[in-house]
C-alpha cells in the first residue's frame, strides 16, 4: 500500500443466519422448546410452580408456611410458621392470594424453564415425613427435657417434687436416691439433734425441724408411689407438673420481691415529699413523718395530698415507683 496511507480495520466476518449470539446456547435459541429438568438444574434455573400443587401444600402444611417455602418466599413462610399461620388471618389471605403468588413466582422464571416435578403423592409423602419428624422431636423433648435439666443442674427434680428450698436428700444428709430405711435413720438422728424441746434457746430449730419433717415425708411419698416402677409417661408427666409448679413459685417470689421493692421506693419518695412540706411550714412535725407514712402504707398519695391542701402547697403528681415525676 502507499506510504502514509492509514490502514483501515477489517470488517468483522458476517454471522451466518441461525447461529446463536455469543454467550447463548443453541438450546436457548430454539423457539418454544423447554429445558429438560437436568438442563435447568445445570443452569441453576428456578422451576415453574403449579397452582394445584401450591394449594395441596397449603392444605397440608399451611400453618407452618409450607406453601410459601414451595414458592421460594422464605421470609413470608418463616413469619407464618412462627405466628401459627398468621393467627388464622394470614391463612385466609393466602388462600385468596395463592394464584397471584404462583403467577408472580412463574414470572421470575426463565421462559423455557420446566415445571416443578413434584407430584401429589410424592409431595404428600414428604410432608408426612416432615410431620413425623416434628412429632418425634417434640416427643423427645417432652420425655428428655426434665432429665436433661436435672442433669445440668438447672432444676432439681427431687426438690421440685418436694417443694423445698433444698433437695430432701441433702436436708437429711444422705446420698440422693437412698432407700427409706437410710432416710428414716438419718431423720431420727437429726430430729434428736434439732428438736425444739432439746434446744429451748435455739431460734431456728423450729424451722429446721419443719424442713426435716417435710424432707422425710417427700422421701416417703416417693418410695410409696413407686416412682421408679411407674410408666415412663406417668413419671415424665409428674416431673413436668413439679417443674411448672416450681417455675410458678419462683415467678411468684420474684413478683413479691419486686412489689416490696416498689413499695419501699414509694414510701421513701413520699417521706421525702412530706418532709419537704413540713420543713417549710411546720418543722416540729418532721420527726413524725416516717411513722405517719408507715401507718398510711398504700395510701401515701392521699396523705400527701391532704397535707399539701392543708398548707396550700401544689402537690406533685402521684409517684408509683416506676418514674420519678418529681423531677419533671
Amino acid at each position: 500500500k502507499p506510504v502514509g496511507e492509514v490502514a483501515l480495520a477489517a470488517d468483522p466476518p458476517a454471522t451466518p443466519r441461525g447461529t446463536p449470539p455469543p454467550g447463548q446456547s443453541p438450546r436457548e435459541t430454539a423457539t418454544g422448546d423447554k429445558y429438560t429438568l437436568q438442563e435447568a438444574r445445570d443452569e441453576g434455573l428456578r422451576l415453574r410452580a403449579r397452582l394445584s400443587v401450591a394449594y395441596l401444600v397449603f392444605m397440608l402444611g399451611g400453618v407452618s408456611g409450607a406453601h410459601q417455602f414451595y414458592l421460594d418466599r422464605f421470609t413470608h413462610g418463616a413469619i407464618l410458621g412462627v405466628s401459627g399461620g398468621g393467627f388464622g388471618l394470614g391463612l385466609f389471605v393466602d388462600a385468596l392470594m395463592l394464584p397471584r403468588y404462583v403467577r408472580w413466582h412463574n414470572q421470575l422464571c426463565h421462559p423455557r424453564a420446566p415445571d416443578c416435578p413434584c407430584s401429589a403423592g410424592r409431595l404428600i409423602s414428604k410432608i408426612v415425613l416432615l410431620y413425623l419428624a416434628f412429632i418425634v422431636f417434640v416427643a423427645g423433648g417432652f420425655f428428655c427435657m426434665p432429665y436433661a435439666l436435672d442433669r445440668v443442674g438447672i432444676i432439681d427434680l427431687d426438690m421440685a417434687h418436694a417443694q423445698l428450698p433444698r433437695n430432701p436428700y441433702d436436708i437429711l444428709a444422705v446420698r440422693r436416691g437412698a432407700d427409706i430405711a437410710t432416710a428414716r435413720a438419718a431423720y431420727r438422728k437429726l430430729s434428736l439433734q434439732w428438736h425444739p424441746d432439746r434446744n429451748p434457746s435455739c431460734q431456728d430449730c423450729q424451722d429446721k425441724m419443719a424442713d426435716l419433717t417435710r424432707a422425710f415425708e417427700a422421701v416417703k411419698r416417693r418410695e410409696a408411689s413407686g416412682e421408679e416402677d411407674s410408666g415412663l409417661l406417668e413419671r415424665t408427666g409428674k416431673h413436668w407438673i413439679a417443674i411448672l409448679d416450681r417455675v410458678a413459685q419462683k415467678m411468684g417470689e420474684w413478683d413479691a420481691r419486686a412489689r416490696r421493692r416498689r413499695a419501699a421506693e414509694v414510701e421513701s419518695e413520699y417521706v421525702r415529699r412530706i418532709t419537704n412540706v413540713y420543713r417549710k411550714h411546720k418543722p416540729e412535725k418532721v420527726r413524725e413523718v416516717e411513722e405517719l407514712v408507715r401507718k398510711n402504707q398504700g395510701k401515701e398519695h392521699v396523705l400527701y395530698a391532704k397535707i399539701c391542701k392543708k398548707y396550700g402547697v401544689i402537690p406533685l403528681p402521684p409517684y408509683t415507683g416506676d418514674d420519678d415525676w418529681s423531677e419533671l
